[in-house]
């Protein structure tokens, strides 16, 4: 699957990322999926590291939110970057809701790419600075 995906329904394809934040308590990483038709973000967890535990179990979250959930008639398309290791733990997750799974690394940066844009100038215009 070598061209852009074009989604023409809400949860055709779904990417998730994960990226680090720093807090109080040292570096974390956010879990998030991004709808590729509505742009809509689903928060799922903040962990202490991308293991493949912590990757499972983001995938899992999503899998018990209600879109999701109601999503077996139609189905959707989980887009990964990383985490090949896990493909048959995360199938299992995601079969039972439809759900396919592919690893494409453009794809998935493209569809995550107006989620990460707008952190940016969020985090840009929202600068926290200690005087």
């Amino acid at each position: 699957m070598d061209e852009m995906v074009e989604a023409r329904r809400e949860l055709e394809y779904v990417a998730l990322l994960s990226y680090k934040i720093n807090t109080r308590n040292g570096i974390a990483y956010m879990f998030v999926a991004v709808d590729a038709f509505t742009c809509r973000t689903f928060y799922l967890n903040t962990e202490r590291d991308e293991s493949p535990e912590s990757v499972l179990k983001s995938i899992h979250l999503l899998t018990e939110r209600e879109e999701f959930k109601n999503s077996s008639w139609r189905g959707y398309t989980l887009v990964l970057k990383d985490y090949e290791s896990l493909a048959d733990q995360i199938k299992a997750l995601i079969q039972a809701q439809g759900g396919k799974l592919i690893y494409n690394e453009a794809i998935n940066t493209f569809i995550a790419t107006p989620y990460l844009e707008a952190m940016a100038n969020f985090r840009e215009d929202n600068e926290c600075t200690n005087v």
